[in-house]
């Protein structure tokens, strides 16, 4: 709920996501020193197409394009995976295959990608 001009009224999920979602960009224009307009963002990947729409809702409301919403493992692989080809670069690679478990266990759902 929130109070406007004296009277409490009903707030949507995408309102308080989008306040939030203000307040990080804010954050992070200040970071970046430069305007934030496009994001990608990590999503359980358990979120319904609904769910996904609502982010997306969330996020026109603050004024932010969404590029993409990416499940939370893949983003973490592709973290990973960055890191390893950098660290590769830098010692000339072995050339080896690895493999990678990603575990993310929150508190209400566990994500699992090999």
């Amino acid at each position: 709920a929130a109070l406007t001009n004296e009277v409490w009224r009903s707030t949507t999920p995408e309102e308080v996501l989008a306040i939030l979602l203000v307040e990080l960009r804010a954050m992070a224009e200040v970071q970046l020193g430069r305007v934030v307009r496009t994001v990608v963002l990590t999503m359980p990947v358990s979120f319904s197409r609904f769910q996904q729409t609502r982010v997306e809702r969330a996020c026109a409301m603050a004024g932010l394009h969404v590029l993409r919403l990416m499940p939370e493992p893949t983003a973490v692989a592709l973290l990973y995976a960055q890191q390893q080809q950098m660290t590769s670069q830098a010692t000339m690679g072995s050339g080896t295959e690895k493999l990678a478990l990603i575990f993310n266990m929150g508190g209400g759902y566990c994500d699992v990608a090999v």
